[in-house]
């Protein structure tokens, strides 16, 4: 377009013509931008706004051809542009797509009954896994971070009574738990999300009590509202963005914020995805912690892990450790789960020479792009 319009341009008329062509394609940039990022996605989902920017191309070809060649041509082609995105979406391959569509992912419910072995359900925000819930036994953690972190606090001495706050809600499947073991309990979930929230009440078996309360917010924010006293056995940071978790709940002043808000000897808990091999992000966030809290400890499963690069770590920050190095489950499946020595972490944390995280400079994508950008590690 631009060498047709520069051959086309009168004389000593080239530089206004480039001008209003770049000015043309900065504002339709920042509008698209400003659409898709707040109306489109928000109101429409991202399949339909993409239908909707084919049918809005076809109507701008079906002008150019109108323009060209007269209107008839344009008028059929006009409406086959109309008509083609409309019917797409009436498509099986779409409907399945996804269950919900929120504005930060698709939403699938998926049964896992038959291998649990009762009515369970999973949910999968885009192409991961994040919470397995069982019908009839909320007890039953099927997930293994779940169930080493509902071990690991009761190895540390959890209450009839816990004080939680929870940074990403997901299927709700440890608040869910405790909130039906404990009903004395006070559990704060903090999800941004509504449509997650929504989708757990109908599908996920999520029912919010005097023990369970539900905030469709940010959970950074919604922490620092809280008074600036210890409240909290445990802070649970159970938040993704695709595999990395989003940036502001990584850095030295969340942590900082958390631990205002712990009781003594609490326990700030991260579920971290991660690779095997050369954990950067994980590394990263441990030499952060070590700012803050005097003991940071990091857990795995001691089976043998499954082949492929990703495996899933539980970090700990406290003022007090664990007293074992190992923990077997007490209930539900049978599973062992392993402390990494701390001089060993930190070690790697020194050699790998990674960055403090903070506010003004965290970035979790450059040290996790590894893990994003590998087909085998991602999932995709």
């Amino acid at each position: 377009m631009t060498k047709l319009a520069v051959e086309e341009a009168a004389p000593g008329q080239m530089g206004r013509v480039l001008g209003r062509l770049f000015a043309l394609s900065a504002l339709g940039a920042i509008g698209g931008t400003l659409a898709a990022g707040f109306p489109l996605l928000a109101w429409i989902g991202s399949s339909s706004a993409m239908l909707a920017c084919a049918g809005l191309y076809g109507l701008l070809a079906a002008a150019n051809l109108a323009a060209a060649s007269g209107v008839r041509p344009a008028a059929a082609a006009a409406a086959l542009a109309l008509v083609a995105p409309a019917a797409a979406s009436l498509l099986p391959v779409h409907a399945r797509a996804c269950d919900a569509e929120s504005a930060y992912a698709c939403l699938r419910v998926v049964d896992v009954s038959t291998l649990v072995g009762q009515p369970a359900r999973l949910l999968v925000l885009d192409h991961l896994a994040h919470g397995v819930n069982v019908r009839d036994d909320p007890l039953l953690l099927v997930q293994p971070y779940l169930h080493l972190a509902d071990e690991l606090m009761r190895r540390r001495g959890l209450g009839a009574a816990p004080r939680a706050f929870f940074a990403g809600g997901g299927a709700f499947t440890l608040p869910r738990a405790w909130a039906a073991e404990f009903p004395e309990a006070q559990l704060v979930v903090a999800e941004i999300d509504p449509t997650v929230v929504e989708l757990a009440r109908e599908a996920f078996w999520l029912v919010e009590s005097r023990a369970l309360t539900v905030l469709a917010r940010d959970a950074r924010p919604a922490l620092q509202a809280l008074p600036s006293e210890p409240s909290f056995d445990l802070i649970f940071a159970d938040a993704f963005q695709d595999l990395a978790m989003p940036v502001h709940l990584a850095t030295r002043e969340w942590h900082q914020a958390v631990r205002a808000r712990l009781a003594p000897s609490g326990a700030y808990l991260v579920n971290v995805m991660e690779d095997r091999r050369d954990p950067r992000f994980l590394l990263a966030l441990v030499r952060t912690l070590a700012l803050d809290f005097p003991h940071v400890e990091v857990w795995v499963e001691a089976a043998e892990q499954p082949p492929g690069r990703r495996i899933t770590y539980l970090v700990l920050a406290s003022d007090r450790p664990t007293e074992v190095a190992r923990i077997t489950a007490t209930r539900g499946p049978e599973r062992v789960w392993a402390r990494l020595p701390s001089g060993f972490v930190m070690a790697r944390a020194e050699a790998a020479r990674v960055p403090v995280l903070t506010d003004d400079f965290a970035p979790v994508d450059r040290l996790m792009s590894h893990l994003i950008l590998s087909p085998e590690a991602s999932g995709r």
